[in-house]
Formats: structure tokens, C-alpha cells, sequence
């Protein structure tokens, strides 16, 4: 009994263990509204796990607010819509904060979502960040990755 529950666990573990493999980044395109980025798909089995990635460098000041938009289609069909601001959604990871005479510089990794796929399907990822308020931005990069763990 006891090695039974052991390789239970074992193989639970394993599962939830694996490797995201990164299957593209885009860079975002400055445009009056703010920032797009062009749409990514991937084509998913059910279970699979989609993960929507974004690296950020940017420096900025004033009062903005920031919302980046996403959404998630499966063959067309709207599945999921998430707007964050994406400097506090997620976890971080590489997170650099530097203030200087009134200039922020941020440069950080963050997991923005994470789908689980309902069903076989072609995956599209939509994007776009807006900026608004009083202030000015540089952003150095910002790219968003997809990154997807196949089912077991």
C-alpha cells in the first residue's frame, strides 16, 4: 500500500513538473494608442497548458496608468480576457526597480496567465498595452512569449 501511494505521488510530481517549451515572442509596435504586440497562435491538445510570458525594460515618469489587455481565442472563439496592470500581475522573476531624479527604471519577467486548454484547437493570443495619464515612457523592450507544457 504504501509504495502504491508513493508512486502515486511520484508520478502527480512528475506531471506537474514540466518544462514549459517557449513556442514565440513578439516584440511590442508603438502606435498612438499605446503598445501592440502582432498575434501569436499555437496549436494546443486538450489538457495542454498555454502560459502567456512578458519581459519588460522600460523607464518612465509621471502619473501613468498602465493596462495591458489580453485575450485568449480557441478556433475563433473568445475563451478568456484578462487587463492587469502589468507591473503588479504575476509573479516576477529578473525584477529590477531603480528611481533616479524623478525617472523610474523597470526591468522584470512576469507569467501574465495561464489556460489550461478545454479542448484540441488552434490557440490565438491578443495584446495590447495602454498608457494614459500625465508623464512620458521609453520603453526599451517589451516582449510577450508563449510558452506551453503538454499534457502528460
Amino acid at each position: 500500500m504504501k509504495t502504491k501511494f508513493l508512486l502515486l505521488a511520484l508520478s502527480v510530481w512528475c506531471c506537474s513538473c514540466m518544462p514549459a517549451i517557449m513556442v514565440g515572442s513578439v516584440p511590442c509596435k508603438q502606435t498612438a494608442q499605446g503598445f501592440v504586440f502582432d498575434n501569436q497562435s499555437v496549436e494546443l491538445l486538450q489538457n495542454d497548458e498555454l502560459q502567456v510570458w512578458s519581459e519588460v525594460d522600460m523607464r518612465y515618469n509621471g502619473a501613468l496608468v498602465f493596462e495591458l489587455v489580453l485575450e485568449v481565442y480557441c478556433n475563433d472563439e473568445i475563451i478568456y480576457t484578462q487587463k492587469c496592470d502589468p507591473r503588479f500581475a504575476g509573479p516576477r522573476f529578473s525584477e529590477k526597480l531603480k528611481v533616479q531624479e524623478g525617472i523610474i527604471h523597470y526591468k522584470y519577467s512576469s507569467e501574465n496567465v495561464r489556460i489550461t486548454a478545454h479542448k484540441d484547437g488552434n490557440y490565438t493570443v491578443k495584446a495590447a498595452m495602454v498608457v494614459t495619464g500625465n508623464g512620458n515612457i521609453q520603453m526599451n523592450k517589451y516582449d510577450l512569449s508563449l510558452k506551453v507544457v503538454e499534457a502528460g
